[in-house]
């Protein structure tokens, strides 16, 4: 369902390992339909700042609020408007796709009956179809990408956190994901991604971030 207004706000955020503070006073708004690039080199801050926004990682300092719902007090409620995307599949890889597919259908608790039409309309977006029933180890990058995508997808989140959706892959097959990240967008999906090649952005975002040692030192339209 697609919302409207403000989507992502984060004011003051700051998160710290031990010494090393990774990101420092981001100051961030993500508006509905918006879709929101952040570049910057590795070792930025693009990953803890999307992993703080997608609920896994817990600020340092700072407000974090998506839909305007604090991070800190509605986690539960705002994990179910996030569709949230690794930049590597880790594990999991031994099952076939569409197992991969109905195991987070069953964490998100999708009811049983419901979750084989999610699971195949799912599957016909992300041009999936005909690995349905293979190992995903024995597939391309490029596959487990949109596989992943496929996996963000499953509970019908209004809002995507898409951490490097694009990296490592050939142009051709950067260039089909650019058109699925599009075409959610057009299904009403607000989407947050992150790249180190501003390529990778400027064809596909309206407004992007950069960040360089941990700070946010732009944020703004892609114009």
């Amino acid at each position: 369902m697609a919302e409207t207004g403000v989507v992502v706000y984060t004011a003051n955020l700051k998160k710290q390992f031990k010494s090393h503070i990774a990101i420092d006073d981001i100051n961030l708004q993500v508006e509905s339909g918006d879709i929101y690039g952040l570049i910057g080199s590795n070792g930025s801050g693009k990953s803890v700042l999307l992993k703080i926004l997608a609920t896994i990682l817990k600020p340092s300092a700072g407000v974090v609020r998506i839909f305007e719902q604090d991070i800190s007090k509605k986690t539960q409620k705002i994990r179910e408007l996030i569709g949230y995307m690794p930049d590597r599949l880790n594990s999991f890889e031994e099952l076939k796709v569409w197992e991969y597919l109905d195991f987070f259908a069953g964490a998100y608790k999708i009811p049983r009956k419901e979750r084989l039409k999610i699971i195949n309309d799912i599957l016909e977006l992300m041009d999936l179809v005909s690995d349905r029933d293979c190992l995903i180890h024995t597939l391309s990058l490029g596959t487990k990408k949109r596989i992943s995508i496929a996996k963000a997808l499953i509970h019908d989140p209004s809002l995507l956190i898409l951490d490097d959706p694009m990296c490592t892959l050939d142009p051709k097959v950067r260039i089909e994901i650019k058109e699925i990240i599009k075409e959610l967008a057009n299904m009403g999906k607000t989407i947050i991604m992150s790249s180190n090649t501003v390529d990778d952005l400027s064809s596909v975002c309206n407004k992007i971030g950069i960040m360089k040692n941990g700070k946010l030192i732009f944020s703004g339209s892609i114009d």
